[in-house]
């Protein structure tokens, strides 16, 4: 079975597009789990608003793959921190443990490229 990282950039509350892309990438992942793959999600840029957003249905899949089937996740410090969202997402008491850098210290995707993962991005 394959390693797949779905790096999510897009903010769902954006249109009616960006609401899709969000959608199609959560359900993809899955899909992907569901099918016995390695599965993982990353949280950056605009994508942080995921966690914000007031779609049942992005929210719905979102409590699903990291509540349920505790999918493992990781959200960009570096992001949270440069869109002013830290203190929001600190408000949802996500764990510390999935945020990756910070305001100085930005730390991508490679990590995951270098233990096998093909990245997906939407």
């Amino acid at each position: 079975m394959g390693k797949y990282l779905f790096l999510i950039l897009t903010n769902p509350d954006r249109d009616e597009e960006s609401a899709f892309r969000v959608f199609n990438s959560l359900s993809n992942a899955l899909e992907f789990k569901n099918n016995g793959h390695t599965v993982a999600l990353w949280f950056a840029s605009f994508g942080l608003q995921s966690f914000l957003t007031n779609n049942e249905e992005i929210r719905s899949l979102m409590s699903k793959l990291k509540d349920e089937l505790r999918i493992p996740y990781s959200v960009c410090g570096y992001c949270a921190d440069k869109l002013n969202l830290g203190g929001a997402l600190s408000a949802l008491q996500l764990e510390t443990s999935c945020f990756v850098g910070g305001h100085d210290d930005f730390k991508g995707v490679s990590g995951y490229a270098s233990q096998g993962y093909e990245i997906l991005i939407y």
